[in-house]
């Protein structure tokens, strides 16, 4: 069953200790920072990232939610910076 994982905003964005499980799809969208991340995981805490760790990369490098194209699924969104 997949799952949306929140970014703590401590850490490493690319470490799945940084996020933890989330019960609401998120909000957030276009920005510079990692909101949250899609994943086929129930674990509190996900014990891997499931091939998602390149669409983490790219939004970091492009600040576009990942992956891009019309249609297409988007697994890693951003927000804007918190104040």
């Amino acid at each position: 069953m997949a799952n949306w994982y929140a970014y703590t905003g401590v850490g490493d964005p690319t470490l799945s200790t940084s996020y933890r499980l989330s019960s609401v799809k998120p909000s957030c969208n276009l920005g510079v920072q990692i909101c949250t991340i899609y994943l086929n995981q129930t674990d509190a805490i996900p014990s891997a990232f499931d091939g998602v760790s390149t669409y983490i990369a790219n939004a970091l490098a492009t600040q576009t939610s990942q992956p891009t194209g019309a249609g297409v699924k988007r697994f890693v969104y951003l927000r804007g910076p918190i104040s």
